[in-house]
């Protein structure tokens, strides 16, 4: 082949470079029209690595040449010992170009599992080509795979994992997710990385809700921040073991004008009521964490972006999520089924404050006004247990108080406002009149 001496000479410059630098932080490709300067085409500066695109076309043809005629025996171990340890350049190069070519990263699964790669340098490379392509499923599937195999190692050795591990993959995801908007592949791998990892790390669970809230409020309009935080909260009902009260309790009861510093379970009381006496103490923690997580998102976080950032579709979607959930967690926790959309807008509501007199605040004060208003008694049924807690009463007037101040925005605010209006009503049957 014409340019093969020249393709082999720039393939090896390229695998140099990345064994001695330790350090290297990125590569691309840069747009040149020829070689004028009659130099290497390889750029290297700083931990900084590139490739002159004019000699893109030639190295890829020479490296489809010379993998294709290994790939068989490659497949079927028949590959000898130098030609394989020789190999894993030209796949490097071949990635470096095009990162979409699942087949060459089984061949690299396959050097792999024979013991010519090792984990730490495969780790480095598939980071190198996310700083290039960011959302290469590819490479974060390599990723994944490695990490399996390391994980069902340590597991056969009795060996715990590494948080070091871990803390790798969210920085590779966290760059990847800088680096292109809406990245569902950095995302995905992240959740798995979580899913797989916090059995072992509990307390990465509180980290990641820090860096979720401080990712949405950079990124107000990329979906997939919220996505992921609707995962972050989904774990912690399911692992409703898992404490980190004291911030988002003390904001929770701030926002709610509840100034005295009781205990947790006082503010659950107040919100639905004494517990179901099927209801034991490690259930009822479990139900005072998840919905104090749940009115913080509501509560501080929805509503500090609302008020910085406005016309962000998907800020209200999220509102929908926090909302519905807590009706959810509201209903099970009083031990009945989700039927508040079936009493929809006609249920009247009436409570009894007695027992709450103590608090004489802001909340106690919108229920108090609600008891006072005659429902027509055309309207009247009987109401569920929840539309008879102060929660609902608390979330009904926060909620139109919510959708008024944005009716008052612009066009596209008020039309995000009037559907979620339009939602609470038909679908969670909220009485918003």
């Amino acid at each position: 082949m014409e340019y093969s001496s020249m393709s082999e000479r720039i393939l090896r410059s390229l695998e140099s470079i990345i064994k001695n630098d330790l350090e290297l932080e990125d590569f691309t490709i840069v747009p040149t029209e020829d070689n004028s300067k009659n130099k290497s085409p390889v750029l290297y500066e700083s931990h900084h690595l590139g490739l002159e695109s004019w000699c893109v076309k030639y190295v890829y043809q020479y490296i489809c040449t010379e993998l294709f005629k290994v790939r068989k025996s490659l497949a079927e171990k028949k590959l000898g010992y130098l030609i394989g340890e020789n190999l894993n350049y030209i796949l490097m190069g071949g990635l470096f170009i095009n990162p979409d070519v699942n087949t060459f990263w089984n061949m690299k699964r396959e050097l792999v599992e024979s013991d010519k790669l090792g984990y730490e340098e495969e780790f480095r490379f598939s980071k190198l080509i996310l700083t290039r392509k960011h959302k290469s499923n590819e490479a974060f599937a390599y990723r994944r795979w490695l990490l399996k195999r390391i994980l069902e190692k340590m597991s056969k050795n009795g060996i715990p994992p590494s948080i070091g591990n871990l803390e790798n993959e969210l920085a590779v995801t966290s760059a990847a997710a800088d680096g292109s908007q809406n990245n569902y592949h950095a995302w995905t791998h992240r959740i798995w990385c979580m899913e797989h990892f916090l059995p072992y790390f509990p307390d990465i669970l509180a980290r990641e809700m820090h860096f979720s809230e401080k990712w949405i409020n950079e990124h107000v309009s990329e979906n997939t921040g919220y996505h992921y935080r609707q995962f972050l909260i989904n774990l912690f009902k399911s692992h409703r073991q898992l404490v980190m009260i004291p911030r988002y309790f003390h904001e929770v009861t701030k926002r709610l004008n509840l100034f005295n510093d009781d205990e947790p379970i006082q503010l659950l009381i107040f919100l639905l009521g004494k517990p179901p006496k099927n209801k034991s103490l490690e259930d009822i923690s479990k139900y005072i964490n998840i919905m104090i997580v749940l009115l913080y998102e509501l509560l501080a976080v929805i509503e500090n972006i609302n008020d910085m950032f406005t016309e962000h579709e998907c800020l209200w979607l999220h509102r929908r999520y926090i909302l519905y959930n807590l009706v959810q967690i509201a209903d099970e926790y009083l031990g009945e089924p989700n039927n508040t959309a079936k009493q929809g807008k006609n249920a009247s509501i009436c409570f009894n404050h007695e027992s709450q007199s103590s608090y004489g605040n802001a909340v106690t004060n919108i229920v108090n006004e609600n008891c006072e208003a005659k429902q027509p008694k055309i309207f009247k049924s009987q109401p569920n247990k929840f539309q008879s807690s102060n929660l609902y009463c608390v979330l009904t007037e926060r909620e139109k108080e919510f959708i008024t101040r944005n009716c008052a925005g612009s066009a596209t605010q008020m039309n995000l406002a009037r559907r979620y209006e339009k939602w609470l009503k038909l679908i969670v049957g909220f009485d918003l009149t």
